[in-house]
């Protein structure tokens, strides 16, 4: 969906954790706040949450600094559906996400990821 003030976009991606005995799901949240409508970029600054629902554990970037997204294709799904969009690409962080509720962090070096991303307002 759109951020705040129309900067950008933010998108979740979620799923279950497979290793997690009692079934928590895991999401990443992408905020992009230069990423345009239907354009590809390369180097955009990401703000990168990761939250391990159910366990309520928060990791996230402080700002964009620490990761940025190559977005490799960002197109409308159907004709007719100008506000819906495939888009894909790979984030790259060279920065840690500290836990926002406790002393750990995680890091990663790549995530590819396609997702579905809708820039209608939300009611």
């Amino acid at each position: 969906m759109p951020r705040p003030a129309g900067e950008g976009a933010r998108i979740r991606i979620s799923g279950p954790a497979s290793d997690a005995p009692d079934g928590n799901t895991v999401a990443f949240i992408l905020g992009l706040p230069d990423l345009q409508r239907g354009k590809t970029a390369l180097e955009i600054g990401t703000n990168v949450t990761f939250m391990e629902e159910g366990a309520g554990r928060f990791f996230s970037t402080a700002d964009t600094s620490g990761c940025w997204t190559d977005v490799d294709f960002h197109e409308p799904v159907e004709a007719g559906a100008e506000s819906i969009y495939r888009i894909g690409g790979t984030v790259y962080c060279v920065s840690a996400l500290a836990e926002l509720n406790g002393g750990s962090s995680i890091s990663f070096t790549e995530l590819t990821f396609s997702a579905r991303l809708t820039w209608d307002q939300p009611e």
